[in-house]
């Protein structure tokens, strides 16, 4: 995808296929997807709702904290089934927000309507949160989740390269082990198999997506040699590289 999506399903049934694991959502669920990401949406027959598509330049030029829209819970982007099941006074509220952004975007050439839709869309990121918080995982307040946000913006910027546990704990004046303890804790796996399936995920993109040699992945992933490529999707996939393009194409 090369936009952001936020998804409120009112009625019916959704699978949703994203990075090739499949989630499915029934009435009143609002679900994320992020720039990037690979999707396949299937629908029931009575499936209505509303999908808000933005960018991230979008972001970045409105009046919305780009800093603070990274760091809510629902789009954080290692391995998180990122979706919301609303309670009825919950899903009248956000349903208000998002028939008020339809409304502005279908009337762009009124007065004001650009930021119009920028508070509306930081009002709908911050009810969001605020029901996220309720939720048992979220830590925000908690000194190590904020280290474990931090930890998880580096790993999207440099796992293409760097997959050595000393180099992000160097990053975030933290031990090897205080790294390790952080993914455990909020991933539920260690820092080490943290930053293969990121890799594993950005190769299989790359794999199904794009008409990259195998060669060419392996290099852009940090492998000098395509041995070592080889053996380090096999390990964590199961299958070689090719064997993977080849039964998923």
């Amino acid at each position: 995808m090369d936009c952001n999506q936020i998804i409120l399903l009112s009625n019916g049934e959704v699978r949703h296929r994203v990075d090739f694991k499949t989630y499915y959502y029934s009435s009143q669920n609002i679900f994320t997807t992020a720039y990037g990401q690979i999707q396949e949406i299937s629908v029931s027959s009575n499936t209505n709702g509303f999908v808000i598509f933005y960018t991230n330049e979008f972001i970045e030029h409105s009046l919305l904290d780009i800093q603070i829209i990274e760091n809510f819970a629902i789009f954080e982007n290692l391995n998180v089934n990122k979706q919301i099941i609303l309670a009825d006074s919950a899903y009248n509220t956000i349903l208000k927000l998002v028939e008020q952004i339809k409304f502005e975007s279908s009337n762009l050439s009124s007065f004001a309507s650009s930021e119009m839709l920028n508070i509306l869309l930081r009002t709908l990121f911050l009810q969001l949160e605020r029901i996220k918080e309720k939720y048992p995982d979220k830590k925000s307040s908690n000194i190590d989740y904020i280290t474990f946000l931090k930890l998880r913006n580096l790993i999207e910027q440099n796992f293409y390269k760097e997959r050595n546990v000393t180099f992000y704990a160097d990053k975030l004046f933290i031990t090897p082990k205080k790294v390790n303890s952080l993914t455990k804790k909020f991933l539920g796996i260690p820092i080490k198999l943290a930053l293969e399936l990121r890799a594993i995920l950005e190769i299989k993109r790359l794999l199904i997506y794009s008409n990259s040699s195998l060669k060419e992945i392996g290099a852009n992933m940090g492998f000098k040699e395509p041995t070592n490529f080889n053996k380090f999707f096999k390990k964590i996939a199961k299958q070689t590289p090719n064997e993977f393009r080849y039964s998923n194409n």
